[in-house]
């Protein structure tokens, strides 16, 4: 991958279908300005340092995973569990 180039994956979840739909796309931006890319930016919360989440999928939480509607569980770091508070149901 070229220097200052980050790829990162976009995880969807389609209700209707069940299925998770999977996109990889690679960007120079910083992980922060990423969410200004999509449609609904502010619909994205960090929850770890290469993790960005859209808190409407939180189900729950293991110690160290945040578990999503789809069933997947993805990493979230100490540094963000106050902001992922209101989302944990």
């Amino acid at each position: 991958m070229p220097y200052g180039q980050k790829k990162i994956m976009v995880t969807i979840y389609d209700e209707f279908s069940n299925e998770l739909i999977e996109e990889e796309f690679t960007v120079k931006n910083s992980l922060t300005e990423v969410p200004k890319l999509f449609s609904a930016p502010n619909k994205m919360i960090r929850c770890h340092q290469s993790w960005l989440v859209n808190p409407r999928v939180i189900v729950g939480e293991t110690r160290r995973d945040l578990i999503l509607t789809s069933g997947l569980q993805i990493p979230f770091g100490e540094k963000y569990t106050d902001s992922l508070k209101p989302y944990i149901r």
